[in-house]
C-alpha cells in the first residue's frame, strides 16, 4: 500500500474515533440534565413522605456519579482536542489533499468563549449542584417519646366493680410519625450549598481549561486576538508556504539576504532538518503573520540536559503584535519540544533587544547569562612573520 493510502486509512480511523467520542459526550450532555431534572421532581416532593429518609443517600450517590462523569468529560476534552490537532495536521500535509476538512475548517468559539468545555463547565456543575440540593433537602425531625401501654387487666369503676380492659381490637394505635421532613430552613441550606457547588465546579472547569491552554493542549484552536476576530491557527509549515516563510525570514534577519534565506528553505524542504528541525506558522485570515523556527540542541548555556528544544527564530508581523499570537507560537513550540522528549526549552536574544528580552520574561523564560561573542577573519593572504 502506498504511503498516501496509509495516510488516508489513518485519517479515516481518526475521524471515526473523534465522532464516536464526540457523539458519546453529546448524549451525556443532553441526557444527564433531563434524568437529573426528572429525579428531582420525583424526590423533592414533600407529599411523598416515605422517600424523605432516603434523600441523603440518593443525593450523595447521584453527586458521585455526576462527578465521575464530569471527570470523564474533562478527559474527553483533552482527547478530542488532541484528535483535532492530529486531524488538522493530516489535512494540511502528508499528501492528504483535504482543503475543507472537519478539522481544518473547524469554527472557533462563539463570541470568543462559548465552546464544548464552556458547555460542560455549566451542565456538569449544575447537575452536581442539583444532587447536592437533593441530599440536603430533608432533615431529621425529633420524635417525642411515646407513652408505654399499661398492662391493665381491669379498670376500677366508681362503683367499685371491676370491668375488663379494652381489647386490642377496640384500642386505637396512633400512626407512626415521619422521621424526616422538608422545612424552610433545610430548603434554604440546600439551596445555599447547591449554589456553592455550582460556582465551585464552574470555576474549577475554567481553571482546568486555562491550565491545559498553558500546557499547549489547545494550541491552534482557541488563541484569539480580540473580541469578534477569528481564531488564529498555529500549524507546521508546508511547501505551499515557501514564499510567505521567506518573507518572514527576511523581515526577521534582513542582513542575510533573500538568496541565503532561500537556500535555507530549500534545504529544509529537501530533508535537511538539523536547523531548523521544525517551523511553525501563525495563520490569520488565510495570511501568514508569524513564525517560530525550532531545533534540538545538545548543549545550551544554563540547561542541564543534553536534549533541549531551542527557539532559533521568533517573529510576528508588526500589525499583528500585542494580540497573543507570539504567546500562541511559544505554547505550540513548547508542546513540540515535549513531543520530542525534551524537558527544557531554550532561546536567546540580543542584549540590546529590550522588547524581545521583556517578551521572553513575560512568557516564563529565565535569563541564564549574558555574553559578547567575537570574530576575526583569518585571511590566507595575511601571514604573521615569526621571528
Amino acid at each position: 500500500m502506498a504511503e498516501p493510502e496509509n495516510v488516508k486509512v489513518v485519517y479515516q480511523q481518526l475521524c471515526e474515533s473523534y465522532r464516536a467520542i464526540d457523539d458519546f459526550r453529546m448524549k451525556l450532555l443532553g441526557l444527564l440534565p433531563l434524568a437529573t431534572g426528572a429525579g428531582i421532581l420525583l424526590l423533592a416532593n414533600d407529599k411523598i413522605s416515605f422517600v424523605m429518609p432516603f434523600l441523603l443517600p440518593v443525593g450523595v450517590f447521584g453527586a458521585l456519579i455526576a462527578f465521575a462523569l464530569f471527570s470523564y468529560e474533562l478527559y474527553g476534552v483533552m482527547k478530542c482536542h488532541r484528535l483535532i490537532e492530529t486531524g488538522r495536521r493530516l489535512e494540511e500535509g502528508n499528501g492528504l489533499k483535504v482543503f475543507d476538512g472537519q478539522f481544518r475548517s473547524r469554527p472557533g468559539a462563539l463570541l470568543g468563549f462559548i465552546n464544548e468545555p464552556f458547555a460542560s463547565g455549566i451542565i456538569y456543575p449544575a447537575v452536581l449542584a442539583a444532587w447536592t440540593f437533593v441530599a440536603l433537602l430533608a432533615q431529621p425531625i425529633p420524635i417525642p417519646p411515646q407513652a408505654s401501654l399499661r398492662d391493665v387487666k381491669s379498670v376500677s369503676t366508681a362503683g367499685g366493680q371491676s370491668q375488663p380492659a379494652p381489647s386490642a381490637a377496640t384500642s386505637s394505635t396512633p400512626a407512626e410519625p415521619p422521621t424526616h421532613a422538608i422545612t424552610p430552613k433545610s430548603r434554604e441550606d440546600a439551596e445555599r450549598w447547591a449554589l456553592v457547588v455550582f460556582f465551585t465546579g464552574f470555576a474549577g472547569t475554567l481553571a482546568f481549561v486555562f491550565y491545559l491552554r498553558l500546557q499547549g493542549w489547545f494550541r491552534g484552536l482557541v488563541f484569539r486576538r480580540g473580541q469578534g476576530t477569528p481564531a488564529v491557527q498555529i500549524r507546521a509549515v508546508t511547501s505551499s508556504d515557501r514564499e510567505a516563510w521567506l518573507d518572514l525570514r527576511e523581515a526577521l534577519w534582513p542582513g542575510d539576504g533573500r538568496a541565503e534565506h532561500r537556500k535555507a528553505v530549500d534545504r529544509f524542504f529537501g530533508g535537511d532538518r538539523r536547523e531548523p528541525a521544525e517551523v511553525l506558522l501563525a495563520i490569520d485570515h488565510h495570511r501568514v503573520v508569524g513564525l517560530a523556527e525550532l531545533s534540538i540542541r545538545n548543549v545550551v548555556d544554563g540547561c542541564s540536559t543534553g536534549r533541549v528544544g531551542y527557539l532559533e527564530g521568533w517573529y510576528v508581523v508588526p500589525e499583528a503584535r500585542r494580540g497573543g499570537i507570539g504567546r500562541a507560537l511559544i505554547a505550540a513550540a513548547e508542546q513540540w519540544a515535549r513531543d520530542c522528549n525534551c524537558s527544557e526549552f531554550g532561546s536567546d536574544a540580543a542584549i540590546d533587544n529590550h522588547p524581545s528580552v521583556a517578551a521572553h520574561r513575560a512568557l516564563g523564560f529565565e535569563e541564564t547569562g549574558r555574553a559578547i561573542t567575537f570574530r576575526k577573519s583569518l585571511s590566507p593572504e595575511r601571514e604573521v612573520a615569526l621571528s
